[in-house]
């Protein structure tokens, strides 16, 4: 996994900075590879903290019904456990503007790069809705749980037809 995001978040740029047609839209590469950079790492970390977000509703899940609290902390852990696939879904979505920013700018020679890059980042956009979705289902408080829900609309709508139109770009 690590091999893919650091293959689809970076090569892009890499052929785009060594192209020199591309020399008029250098810095704005410069400034893609360090977002991508940074993006990639963190990525990294949620990817992990989200496997540990999990635990404590895991744990909840074995607190007797009937038990006083019971409701209150599986709420809050619901809450916790919809947070990180939440930053997943936000910083998948500004990833894709960058994608089709260096479908659009960048090397003709890599395109095919920030397609793959942007299915890559579609897929991970369904799966963190998949997983805020599965979380707020079950919330009590409908109002938060509606927020998120609209978010994740809203965010799949837009950022999906990004995706679907970078792919269409080369395809």
């Amino acid at each position: 996994m690590r091999y893919l995001l650091t293959h689809s978040l970076l090569s892009s740029w890499l052929y785009c900075l060594r192209d020199n047609p591309y020399a008029d839209v250098e810095t704005e590469m410069q400034e893609a590879r360090t977002k991508l950079l940074g993006m990639r790492e963190k990525f990294l970390r949620l990817i992990s903290k989200d496997a540990e977000d999990f635990m404590p509703l895991s744990m909840a899940y074995r607190i007797p019904k009937g038990s006083p609290g019971r409701d209150g902390e599986l709420e809050r852990c619901l809450r916790l456990a919809a947070e990180t696939p939440m930053e997943i879904f936000e910083l998948s979505c500004e990833a894709l503007e960058i994608f089709d920013f260096l479908a659009k700018k960048g090397s003709r020679l890599a395109v095919s790069d920030a397609a793959c890059g942007a299915e890559f980042l579609k897929a991970a956009l369904k799966g963190a809705a998949l997983n805020v979705k599965a979380n707020t289902n079950l919330m009590q408080d409908r109002a938060y749980a509606a927020v998120l829900e609209q978010k994740l609309e809203d965010g799949m709508a837009k950022y999906g037809a990004v995706a679907d139109a970078v792919f269409d770009y080369i395809y």
